[in-house]
């Protein structure tokens, strides 16, 4: 006498799509968020490069305010980067008697994103950067 068991078959056929439906989402969402970081992180460095090319440009004797803007927008139009403010001088620029060139770029993460903008509401990349100006002060009475 043979022993039976009595063998169940189940249908499992959509364990596969309820499954992948739960897992695709986070999956694409961590993909897709080390994808943004990597953009901000980006951004941050290159706000650092513009900030630090546009002193070193204004620092010059008879540089002015506009050439050193200019400079770092050029810099920041090398990615992308939109609706970046710049300041030198935090607003009063470079005048006769500057003794340093402090530059500031900040850069709104929500117009810079590319997938998460929702997430980034009211932040900003900030970098600054300042150094002294090669003026001539005068070694010499006249």
């Amino acid at each position: 006498m043979r022993n039976q068991r009595s063998i169940r078959t189940t249908n499992r056929s959509g364990t596969t799509t309820i499954e992948f439906a739960v897992a695709a989402p986070v999956v694409l969402l961590i993909i897709f968020g080390c994808i943004e970081i990597t953009r901000m992180s980006l951004l941050l460095n290159l706000a650092q490069d513009a900030c630090y090319d546009a002193a070193r440009h204004a620092m010059v004797e008879g540089a002015t305010t506009a050439e050193a803007t200019a400079r770092a927008q050029q810099v920041l139009a090398m990615f992308g980067t939109k609706n970046a403010t710049i300041q030198i001088n935090d607003g009063n620029g470079i005048t006769s008697t500057s003794t340093h060139v402090k530059v500031n770029i900040s850069i709104p993460m929500r117009d810079n994103a590319y997938v998460l903008k929702y997430f980034y509401t009211n932040r900003f990349i900030n970098a600054a950067f300042s150094l002294k100006l090669e003026r001539y002060t005068g070694y010499y009475s006249e």
